[in-house]
């Protein structure tokens, strides 16, 4: 990466690029986020099927007997 020049034009350009910078991270934070409760959510839901279909499993093997 090269060096920003040691003027006030170049202060500005690295004070906008930083803003970018930030607001890009705080962008992937939130979309992160909204990942990660995505991804809860549907865990939640394996989970409630898994125990639906264990129920009715064991219902099952309960009939055969």
């Amino acid at each position: 990466m090269s060096r920003a020049p040691t003027t006030r034009m170049g202060l500005l350009e690295v004070r906008g690029r930083r803003d970018v910078a930030a607001r890009g991270a705080r962008l992937l934070r939130a979309k992160r986020e909204v990942l990660s409760a995505e991804l809860m959510r549907l865990v939640r839901q394996v989970v409630e099927g898994r125990t639906r279909l264990d129920a009715a499993l064991r219902e099952a093997v309960e009939a055969l007997e």
